[in-house]
């Protein structure tokens, strides 16, 4: 090779090394900077998951390299170096020869590159590895750690945790690297004769001794992999199972165990032979016999053998058999997701529900939800939303003292996304359009004039109406949920800005206003400083498609600052990536500022004999002109869970803070333990969270939802009813219309946020509840609950303590699809749905609650009509059931009125102030409700007919209502 050749393949090598070292450092220096910003302060946390990535893909790698350098530097003593000719070239097959320092030279980039691949494997299993050193002494429970061992092996679960799935990895990894080395030894004995014993066609001692001794350790290895294999049949289900059991079953502890632990013994004792097989050559078929049994026990023994165990002895006595693991599997499923917490109580459910009870529960019935947050979005969207660029992605849920009292209220905040932006340049998403803008928010059971809800804060910039009472003095939005794919779906987009607090004229968009839009400038403590070249550069790196517009733009100067990772949950996942996040992050309003609190969760796939956790999405596939569903299950997150962690994310600065929610009574969470042992200076304690903001944490809905899925099957203690699946039940359902009107059918209730008084409790409380109905039967058997509010001590008290109220075996008690039901059913409420969703119109039915008031059940549903050239659906009706009787009404208090023949004052809208005065109740006859009635009806087809331009009609319904009017002014007295 001439030396001009030399030189351009040493500058190409330089320039390529120059190149991969900006990627490299493009993609680890901005994150640093973004870690250690002033916003965030979590750079241990960086250098904690860098320093372990850069340690295990280097140590792996340089193992790697020496493994195969080792073994090469072996071949070439004992075969490679005598197959060279005086020319220094070693012949291959066929004539064909190969130079030495060739050889050398693509051997060793061979091994460099594999042993980049292996070390960057390696490097990805950073956590397991951090969980690995971090978690000694840590048991699953301190109290009684031989409860929380496994029944089969009598290991703390804590190995299975935070031990067993590295020490796996490490198994595999040098398996997969000593069974690869193995064969290209073997390739490279059998390419090349001339080391064998020509006299009698066998490998010499050394090289014989190489090979074996590869073998012996990989058979060693494939020994060690038949005890996690053993070990994993504790959290998995086996296809010769029917789901009884997760985890190990009768088969698996009489034959495939057994058959493991022989396939250990078979593959140990190869090894062994492999090593006397390097002195005793008439042991070399015996050692590759050692290697067919082993794969002959595999085949047979692994699938036959527990196959003909389940089919001839467990299935004809299946209960008998796996009764002891089923016990096992319920008693491990119910620690895994905390039911076994669950207080039981009972609730009678079928008493009567008495004016005077409603009266007294004035704190309940002010608070029940008629607005559904499908319905309620879109009038945000149409009402609120004032330029395109503005959406509202979500609808949260929370409350607050309001008027000296607690009042349940719905809100969301008004984001900006781009995509919706008309002029979509670079220089207005990065410069102009940077954020969103304040929120809208509503008390969740108030009405104004046409069906629209009351505002407590609307409009932009934030307008304040009684009886709310704090400004918003940062409605700025900078950090939010962001544009999604899917509604609730886990990731939302928001592009980095660049913006600039030194800057003598604001130039960011803020709000439209009349004549000129108001504009400000970013001064908080939120983004990175781009004050260096080297900055900007990197930046130009890292996002590579707008490079030459960072690199050139005059608009970035030295006193500028990037905010990137804008997305909450983009934000909290780069932060702290072993943390699986809640789809619903929430807003709250606090001391004039807005902030999003994310729950988090530890997870694990790991703990004995518990149920996985399983998602169900429906997809529609559409055949031609028909349409059909499809239901896909898959395993979400694991089988355990806990909710040990809430994230606070200011939407102005971005700041972040992991509060830690381990309670103070020994309820420990092991997962959470060892991530603090990780990153202590992640998490907070929650007791130093703002007094303001803890009133506003909340149960989770996914963990809730998650676990009144498992408590459907997992309430059952006993092995032979949770066999028989005797006492089954199912999350109750109710009755849905998309906005379009096209589909109508089932769907289980949603869990909803209420404030109750729960029997024998003195005030009322902010909970999470779902009822539940025994499986295929419509009746209501019981509901359960997850307290909300933190103790007044400051800290959690408490909080996410569950709940079940179990109803009498005995007594029928509605459940919420007969409700539904019973709408339908009821000639008048019919009659009317069906009118009104005709000409043009949709009707949407919202959530239906069940309301636990007093040992009895309130039913409230909203129904919403929505027009189809104006999407902004109207409350037109509350319909409310108790004790057999259903009616509806205008707004709630009607619709009481209506189910109790009373006229009653307003008991929603009002605040309470100390010297309330008792509600008066004024009676009315039948007859007078019943005119009252038929008077609203023929208003309402009067109005109809105007809809559909039939005045003939029209002018007949109002002559009809005339006389109605009159029928009732004549049976009303005079005062």
């Amino acid at each position: 090779m001439s030396s001009t050749s030399k030189k351009i393949i040493v500058v190409i090598i330089v320039l390529a090394a120059i190149i991969i070292g900006l990627r490299i450092w493009a993609s680890i220096y901005p994150e640093w900077l973004w870690f250690n910003s002033e916003s965030l302060d979590f750079a241990s946390v960086f250098l904690t998951i860098l320093r372990t990535r850069i340690a295990l893909g280097f140590g792996f790698g340089i193992l790697f390299l020496a493994l195969t350098a080792g073994n090469f530097y072996l071949l070439w003593r004992f075969v490679l170096s005598k197959s060279l000719s005086d020319d220094d070239v070693i012949p291959i097959i066929g004539g064909v020869a190969v130079g030495k320092n060739l050889l050398i030279a693509v051997i060793l980039i061979i091994c460099v590159i594999f042993g980049t691949i292996a070390g960057s494997s390696a490097a990805t299993y950073w956590e397991p590895y951090l969980r690995y050193i971090k978690s000694d002494q840590i048991s699953f429970s301190q109290i009684a750690p031989e409860t929380f061992k496994d029944p089969i092996f009598n290991k703390d679960i804590a190995y299975y945790v935070f031990k067993m799935p590295f020490l796996r990895f490490v198994r595999g990894w040098l398996f997969m690297t000593f069974f690869f080395i193995t064969i290209a030894t073997g390739g490279v004995y059998l390419l090349f004769g001339g080391s064998k014993d020509k006299s009698k066609g066998r490998l010499a001692f050394s090289p014989r001794a190489h090979l074996f001794s590869l073998a012996a350790i990989t058979m060693l290895l494939l020994a060690w992999g038949r005890l996690f294999a053993m070990y994993e049949l504790l959290a998995t289900e086996t296809t010769v199972r029917h789901g009884w059991v997760y985890g190990v079953g009768y088969a698996d502890h009489v034959a495939r165990i057994p058959v493991h632990k022989v396939m250990m013994a078979v593959a140990i004792l190869t090894a062994v032979v492999f090593l006397v097989g390097i002195f005793v050559r008439k042991l070399t078929w015996i050692a590759v016999g050692g290697i067919a049994l082993y794969l002959i026990v595999s085949f047979f023994g692994g699938l036959m053998v527990p196959w003909v165990v389940q089919r001839f002895q467990v299935d004809p006595q299946e209960f008998n058999k796996e009764e002891p693991y089923i016990a096992h599997n319920i008693e491990y499923t119910r620690k895994a997701y905390n039911l076994d917490n669950i207080e039981e109580k009972a609730y009678r459910g079928t008493g009567n529900l008495t004016l005077e009870d409603i009266t007294q529960n004035k704190a309940v019935m002010q608070n029940i939800r008629l607005w559904d947050w499908r319905p309620l979005r879109d009038t945000f969207k149409q009402r609120e939303a004032r330029r395109p660029q503005y959406d509202f992605v979500d609808v949260d849920i929370d409350r607050y003292m309001i008027g000296g009292q607690v009042r349940q209220v719905m809100l969301s905040a008004r984001e900006l996304i781009f995509s919706k932006v008309e002029n979509r340049t670079w220089i207005n998403r990065t410069f102009f359009y940077t954020h969103g803008h304040g929120l809208t928010m509503i008390p969740v059971s108030e009405i104004e004039t046409g069906g629209l809800p009351r505002m407590y804060i609307n409009d932009i910039p934030p307008k304040i109406h009684d009886p709310w009472t704090m400004n918003i003095e940062r409605p700025e939005i900078y950090y939010g949920e962001g544009e999604r794919a899917s509604f609730r779906s886990e990731h939302g987009i928001l592009p980095y800005i660049v913006v600039d607090p030194k800057s003598e004229e604001p130039g960011e968009f803020d709000y439209p206003r009349e004549g000129k839009d108001a504009l400000t400038k970013y001064i908080g403590k939120g983004g990175i400083p781009i004050d260096s070249f080297w900055r900007k550069l990197a930046f130009a790196f890292k996002f590579s498609d707008d490079m030459r517009n960072i690199l050139f733009s005059g608009d970035i100067t030295s006193t500028s600052k990037i905010m990137m990772h804008r997305s909450i949950s983009e934000r909290v996942r780069v932060i702290a990536p072993f943390l699986k996040y809640d789809k619903d992050p929430y807003l709250v309003v606090s001391n004039g500022r807005l902030f999003w609190i994310q729950d988090a969760y530890t997870t694990t796939h790991m703990y004995p004999y518990s149920e996985p956790m399983i998602e169900e999405t429906t997809e529609v596939m559409q055949y031609g002109q028909q349409r059909g569903y499809r239901t896909r299950r898959k395993r979400i997150w694991g089988n355990y869970i806990r909710n040990s962690v809430k994230v606070v994310i200011d939407a102005y600065d971005g700041t972040v803070k992991f509060y830690s929610m381990i309670k103070e009574d020994g309820q420990e969470d092991p997962i959470a333990e060892c991530y603090q042992r990780m990153f202590p200076d992640l998490f907070t304690d929650f007791r130093q969270m703002p007094d303001d903001l803890k009133q506003h944490i909340r149960y989770p809905l996914t963990m809730f939802m998650i676990q009144a899925e498992k408590y459907t099957k997992y309430h059952m203690n006993n092995p032979r009813t949770f066999y028989s699946k005797e006492d089954l039940w199912q999350v109750s359902t109710e009755k849905y219309q998309t906005a379009s009107g096209e589909t109508a059918g089932e769907q289980p209730v949603e869990p909803y946020y209420v404030i109750l008084q729960l029997p024998g409790s003195e005030k009322e409380e902010f909970m999470l509840m779902l009822p539940f109905t025994p499986s295929g039967k419509k009746n209501m058997i019981a509901w359960l609950a997850a307290k909300c509010d933190p103790g007044e001590d400051g800290n959690l008290g408490e909080y996410s303590n569950l709940l079940v109220y179990n109803f009498p075996k005995g007594e029928l008690v509605d459940g919420t699809i007969q409700i539904e039901a019973y709408i339908d059913q009821k000639e008048e409420m019919s009659e009317q749905l069906s009118l009104w969703s005709q000409r043009g119109s949709n009707v949407l039915r919202g959530n239906l609650l069940a309301i636990p008031i007093k040992q009895s059940m309130l039913y409230v549903e909203p129904i919403y009509l929505q027009a189809e050239a104006a999407a902004i659906p109207q409350l037109k009706r509350v319909v409310v059931a108790q004790g057999g009787r259903l009616e509806w009404g205008e707004d709630l208090e009607s619709a009481l009125g209506a189910l109790y023949n009373v006229s009653i004052p307003t008991i929603v809208s009002d605040t309470v102030t100390e010297a309330e005065e008792p509600i008066k109740v004024e009676p009315v006859t039948r007859s007078q409700r019943e005119l009252a009635n038929k008077a609203l009806e023929r208003y309402n087809r009067a109005q109809e007919y105007i809809k559909s331009g039939d005045w003939a009609r029209y002018g007949q319904e109002m002559k009809k209502l005339k006389e109605t009017l009159q029928m009732l002014q004549a049976t009303t007295p005079k005062n």
